[in-house]
C-alpha cells in the first residue's frame, strides 16, 4: 500500500511537465529577421534568426514559421519539425561562409522533419543531410552552392521535391552510399557536374526537368536505381551514365532523352525500355547486358563494344545506326510522326507506325482506359498493346501527374500532358465512330460535328467533364457519305480534325 502512495505521488509530481509539454506539443514559433526589439518566438515578437526558432521548439513536430527577409546563418535541424519560409523567392537563407553547410540536417531530424519555401544559397553543401536523418526537402530553390544537396552514407530523406536545383558549382545532388530517396519534379538545371550523381545508392528518380548539367544523372556502384518519367535534354556530356552497376539493375523507362547520350559502362545492365531518345547514341562497353526494347531512337545510335551483348528487340530506329551490333527481329525504321517535333513535342500521332509495334507481352502493354475496354489510355494510343516510346508501356499513364514547371522551361510543357483531341475510330467508318480527347483539368467541354460547308449536325456533348480520357460515340445512319469536321471546344482549348463517312 505504501509503494502504491508513492508511486501515486511521483506521478503527481510529473504531472504538470507532461501536461505543458501537450500543451505545446504542434505549436508555432514565429522568426522575423527585422525584430530588433524583445523575442519570445510568438508572432507579437518574434525571434530574430532561425536557429533560435529550432533551439526554442519542442520535439514534437513544432512549426518554426519565418517571414520574408535574407537570414545570413548556417541552420542546424536535429529535431523533428517543420521549418518554412514564406517564399522561396524571399526568404534567403545565406550560408556565412563556403566552407560551412548553409543547411544541415542530423540524426534527430526523423521522418516528418520538412523544409520548405527556401532560397539556400552560399554554401559549401546547401542541403546537408547527415547519418540517419529522414528529411523532407520540398519547394525551394537551392542554388549557388558548392553542391546543392548533399546525402550522407546511410541517411535517407523521404522526399527532394518541387525544388529548383541549379547553378552549383559541382552535383546539384549527390547520394552517397545506401542512400534511397524520392526524388520527384524538381528542376535540376545548369549545375557544374551532376544533375544527379549517385555513389552506390539507389534512388527513384521521377518526374524531373534534368537539363545543362555536365551529366543529367551518374549512377555508380551496385543499387537499384528507377529513372522514370524525365525530361533529360542538353546536358554537355551524358544524360544518363550507368557504371559498374552489374549485381542490380537499373530500371530507365519512359524518359524524353534528347541532345545527350546514354553510357552504359562495365558491367552495367539496366532496362531501357520506352523511351524516347533525339539526336544521341547508346553506348554499351565492357561487358554490358542491357534490355533495349519499345524504344524511339531518333538520329542516333546503339553501339556496342568490348564484349557487351545487349538485347535489342521491338525499337523505332529511325535515320539511326546500328554499330557492332544488328537490328532486333521486330526493329522497324520508320518516321515515328511526332505531333510536333520542332517545339519538342514528342507525342506520336494518331497514324504513328509505333503504336501497337512494342514487345505484345502483356507485362509491358499500355494501361487501359477504363471508360473504354481494351484501348489504351492517353498518351498511349491505340488499343493495350505496347507503342514505342516515352508515351507508351505501363508508365505512360504517369506523365500525367507532372506539375513543377520552372517558369525558364515553358516549352518544355510541350512534352508534358496537355489538351488533346485525339482521333475517332474507325476512321473511314460506316454509320458509326467513336471520338476520343483528353483534358488536363475539369472544365466545360462542347464537341460538335460540321460539314464540310460548315453547317452544324450534331453536338455531342456540351457539358463539364472531369480532368481524363473522353469518349463521345457519333451516329453518322442519316448522313450522306464524305468528309465531315469534329471540333472540340473548352475555354481553354479549340481544336478540329476530319473524319470520312463511306456508306
Amino acid at each position: 500500500m505504501k509503494m502504491i502512495y508513492i508511486s501515486i505521488i511521483m506521478f503527481l509530481s510529473i504531472l504538470p511537465a507532461m501536461t505543458n509539454n501537450l500543451l505545446w506539443a504542434g505549436s508555432v514559433i514565429y522568426v522575423d529577421g527585422s525584430n530588433t526589439g524583445y523575442e519570445d518566438g510568438s508572432k507579437e515578437h518574434p525571434y530574430n534568426t532561425i536557429q533560435e526558432g529550432i533551439s526554442a521548439s519542442s520535439d514534437w513536430g513544432d512549426t518554426v514559421q519565418v517571414a520574408t527577409g535574407a537570414y545570413y546563418e548556417c541552420v542546424s535541424i536535429y529535431k523533428n519539425l517543420t521549418l518554412i519560409g514564406s517564399g522561396r523567392n524571399n526568404t534567403n537563407i545565406i550560408a556565412t561562409s563556403i566552407d560551412s553547410n548553409t543547411v544541415s540536417f542530423t540524426e534527430g531530424a526523423t521522418s516528418g522533419t520538412i523544409i520548405e519555401k527556401f532560397k539556400i544559397t552560399s554554401g559549401k553543401y546547401g542541403i546537408y543531410c547527415g547519418t540517419y536523418s529522414y528529411p523532407t526537402i520540398k519547394d525551394n530553390i537551392i542554388s549557388n552552392n558548392y553542391r546543392g544537396v548533399y546525402c550522407a552514407d546511410h541517411s535517407n530523406p523521404d522526399t527532394i521535391a518541387d525544388n529548383e536545383i541549379s547553378s552549383n558549382i559541382d552535383d546539384g545532388i549527390f547520394l552517397k552510399w545506401h542512400t534511397s530517396p524520392l526524388i520527384k519534379n524538381n528542376n535540376i538545371n545548369n549545375n557544374g557536374e551532376c544533375g544527379i550523381e549517385s555513389d552506390d545508392s539507389g534512388a527513384t528518380i521521377d518526374h524531373n526537368i534534368i537539363t545543362n548539367n555536365s551529366i543529367g544523372v551518374y549512377h555508380n556502384w551496385l543499387k537499384d536505381m528507377i529513372i522514370t518519367n524525365n525530361i533529360i535534354i542538353d546536358n554537355s556530356n551524358y544524360g544518363i551514365y550507368c557504371n559498374n552497376t552489374y549485381s542490380d539493375n537499373p530500371t530507365i523507362t519512359n524518359n524524353i532523352i534528347s541532345d545527350n547520350s546514354i553510357m552504359l559502362n562495365f558491367r552495367s545492365n539496366p532496362i531501357y525500355v520506352n523511351n524516347t531518345t533525339v539526336n544521341c547514341g547508346i553506348s554499351c562497353r565492357l561487358s554490358c547486358y542491357p534490355i533495349i526494347m519499345n524504344n524511339i531512337i531518333i538520329e542516333g545510335f546503339i553501339n556496342t563494344v568490348n564484349d557487351s551483348l545487349p538485347l535489342i528487340d521491338y525499337n523505332n530506329m529511325w535515320n539511326s545506326q546500328y554499330i557492332n551490333c544488328t537490328a532486333g527481329p521486330q526493329d522497324i525504321s520508320a518516321d515515328p510522326l511526332f505531333v510536333n517535333p520542332e517545339s519538342n513535342d514528342y507525342h506520336i500521332s494518331p497514324n504513328s507506325p509505333c503504336i501497337d509495334a512494342g514487345n505484345p507481352e502483356q507485362q509491358y502493354n499500355d494501361p487501359e482506359d477504363s471508360a473504354n475496354f481494351g484501348y489504351a489510355l492517353y498518351p498511349a494510343l491505340g488499343t493495350v498493346i505496347n507503342d514505342m516510346g516515352a508515351y507508351g508501356g505501363p508508365g505512360a499513364a504517369n506523365w500525367c501527374v507532372m506539375t513543377n514547371i520552372n517558369p525558364n522551361h515553358q516549352e518544355l510543357k510541350k512534352l508534358i500532358i496537355s489538351y488533346r483531341l485525339l482521333y475517332n475510330y474507325p476512321n473511314p467508318f460506316n454509320y458509326g465512330t467513336n471520338i476520343f480527347f483528353y483534358l488536363p483539368k475539369d472544365e466545360m467541354v462542347t464537341l460538335k460535328v460540321y460539314d464540310m460547308l460548315g453547317h452544324e449536325v450534331r453536338t455531342l456533348m456540351n457539358e463539364i467533364k472531369q480532368a481524363g480520357t473522353h469518349k463521345a460515340s457519333f451516329d453518322a445512319l442519316d448522313l450522306s457519305s464524305g468528309l465531315y469536321l469534329y471540333r472540340l471546344e473548352t475555354p481553354s482549348f479549340t481544336q478540329s480534325c476530319k473524319m470520312l463517312l463511306i456508306k
